[in-house]
């Protein structure tokens, strides 16, 4: 095969990629709008759940501190797409915009970037739920909440965030499996492309 030949290949995979990448830069954004919905309502189930874990100490908070709690969480919650919109928009954190792609993004290779996402997030109610006392873990149950700053906490219970319920990131894992067979293979000609190349080069003078 002749370089010409191996050129034409490339070009024409290049092509998908890009297709594919399209496609998958639209999943992401589709996920934005998901990732706000499962946020809500996940911290308003946690916010339910600390309140029934801890009646003595919500007993004890009295009215006025029981409406700064309501207060502070509503706020989150109105803050919720633009914290979402921190956590996902930069396009180079993205799988397929990794080299090489991948799900897993910076220095947190083992957890995906989409659970990643929604862990950051909701992790933003840890502040709150420990300004009032309602972080402490019933005896017995799994801990769910670590502390990584002065008033910065980090879900880390991954009962039920461990599989996210939603459409685009179903739809997104298939197609990304796709790019990634795409990508090697581009990986693979572009080899073959410098060797041809160079035996061809070395065969003309």
């Amino acid at each position: 095969m002749k370089s010409s030949d191996i050129t034409a290949e490339m070009v024409t995979i290049k092509e998908k990629l890009d297709v594919l990448s399209t496609e998958l830069d639209a999943l992401v954004e589709q996920f934005q709008t998901e990732l706000h919905s499962m946020a809500l309502s996940w911290v308003q189930h946690e916010v339910e759940r600390s309140i029934e874990s801890h009646p003595e100490i919500v007993e004890g908070l009295g009215d006025e501190k029981l409406k700064t709690l309501k207060e502070k969480v509503h706020f989150l919650k109105s803050s919720l797409p633009e914290l979402v919109k921190k956590e996902v928009s930069d396009k180079s954190l993205w799988p397929h915009h990794q080299v090489p792609p991948t799900m897993g993004t910076g220095r947190d290779k083992d957890e995906y970037f989409f659970l990643k996402s929604f862990r950051a997030v909701i992790s933003h109610l840890g502040a709150v739920l420990d300004e009032f006392g309602l972080l402490s873990e019933t005896p017995g149950h799994l801990k769910s909440w670590d502390k990584i700053g002065p008033g910065k906490f980090r879900y880390i219970n991954d009962q039920g965030i461990g599989s996210l319920a939603s459409q685009s990131v179903n739809e997104f894992i298939g197609v990304f499996n796709e790019y990634c067979d795409l990508w090697r293979k581009s990986e693979a000609k572009e080899k073959e492309y410098k060797k041809v190349h160079a035996r061809e080069k070395y065969a003309s003078v």
